[in-house]
């Protein structure tokens, strides 16, 4: 019996380590500015392209199962605090890949941002899902901490808020373009 399964000695029992990730967000948008007429009619006037947005803080749990070797699956749920355009939950699905001694991250996949859609009289958030492609490159610096620089594009283009001018004649909707976080991720092996 037990030379019925000899090729299998070769498995390893798979690994899992849990990390948290807090990250710094930069959002690129586009902001198209709307004249509102005499009529309540509004057309647009101006559109911006490069408006960056910076909010200092996102806190995710990092699930990592080691699949083999240097490779990875990760699962990462968190929060991100953006103030009211764009503050929610996100869900993410990840590829991990270590590389050169394991001092080099490659990390793929999808991030889900559940936007919590708040608003008030001047600003209107859409509280719909985002999907997110994007990768990140990261430095292990220890066998508990590295450094990640990630990108990711939202996967169909999307107004994600507005908000008007305080006297309301002008309307600023922004369209989310792409995302950079620059973040620290403490991991932790079991």
């Amino acid at each position: 019996m037990a030379a019925q399964y000899a090729h299998l000695k070769h498995i390893v029992k798979p690994k899992f380590e849990l990390g948290i990730l807090i990250e710094g967000t930069d959002l690129f948008n586009s902001r198209a500015t709307n004249k509102f007429t005499d009529s309540g009619n509004y057309k647009v006037n101006i559109l911006e392209k490069n408006i960056v947005q910076i909010y200092p803080i996102s806190l995710y749990i990092s699930g990592r199962l080691i699949i083999i070797g240097n490779l990875s699956f990760e699962f990462r749920p968190g929060i991100i605090f953006a103030g009211e355009p764009y503050s929610g939950f996100e869900y993410g699905f990840f590829l991990r890949y270590k590389m050169l001694n394991k001092k080099i991250i490659l990390i793929g996949g999808v991030n889900l941002h559940d936007n919590i859609g708040a608003g008030h009289n001047s600003l209107v958030s859409t509280g719909e899902t985002i999907t997110e492609i994007g990768g990140s490159v990261g430095y292990q610096f220890t066998k508990s901490f590295a450094g990640i620089v990630s990108y990711y594009k939202p996967s169909k283009e999307i107004e994600y808020y507005s908000e008007y001018s305080n006297d309301y004649i002008d309307e600023y909707t922004y369209k989310l373009k792409y995302i950079i976080k620059f973040g620290f991720d403490f991991t932790f092996n079991w």
